[in-house]
């Protein structure tokens, strides 16, 4: 369903991708992108803000204390994950702390997109809403095993406690799904997802 929020200086439609970690959101966002559609991640934003000295690198630091920064200044994302998944309190401190600023440079972006859709990858779409109108709301779906395995292949630093605390911290893919306009399923081989998003690229191209 679509999300409302104020209109920003931008002439197209805006579909959101959303689901919980592992479901993998990235690879079909690469796959849009293949398309030739524009395609803005949130995660890589706030990787990209979490260098030294960036505005939201000081206002975390300032709330969290400076233990949540690497050696040379920038936001050791290891340690702030151990602190804000063993505490919802926390979790939302950041999200209130953070957001703002990836939300910011998502909407300068997007505004900057010649392209008639622009597809937003958001993780926390439903607990975090962005400050705009999404036209669009698509989640990716996978059982947690699989997810799970996933994380372990790619981040092997991360332990399976911690990963299945993070999902639980998380919507159930059934809630999302209830809350969602198109859901993708990607538990199954590359060939079978790549049919799916197919489809959704004729249903955005009929918008």
């Amino acid at each position: 369903m679509p999300i409302e929020g104020p209109d920003i200086f931008y002439p197209g439609k805006l579909i959101a991708i959303t689901g919980g970690i592992g479901s993998g959101k990235s690879s079909v966002g690469q796959m849009i992108k293949k398309q030739g559609f524009v395609v803005i991640d949130t995660d890589q934003i706030a990787h990209k803000l979490s260098i030294a000295g960036s505005e939201m690198v000081k206002a975390i630091a300032e709330h969290f204390g400076s233990l949540i920064l690497s050696s040379d200044g920038s936001l050791d994302r290891a340690k702030l994950r151990n602190i804000v998944f063993n505490n919802s309190n926390a979790r939302r401190e950041l999200e209130r702390l953070s957001h703002p600023f990836i939300y910011r440079r998502m909407e300068q972006l997007i505004k900057d997109s010649e392209k008639n859709f622009v597809f937003l990858l958001i993780p926390l779409l439903f607990d975090s809403p962005p400050p705009c109108r999404i036209h669009l709301v698509v989640t990716i779906s996978c059982p947690v095993d699989i997810r799970i395995q996933r994380i372990l292949a790619r981040n092997p630093n991360l332990n399976e406690k911690l990963i299945r605390q993070i999902i639980s911290s998380q919507m159930s893919d059934e809630q999302r799904e209830k809350l969602s306009d198109v859901v993708i399923n990607n538990s199954e081989n590359l060939d079978h997802t790549k049919k799916q998003i197919e489809k959704l690229i004729i249903r955005i191209r009929s918008l």
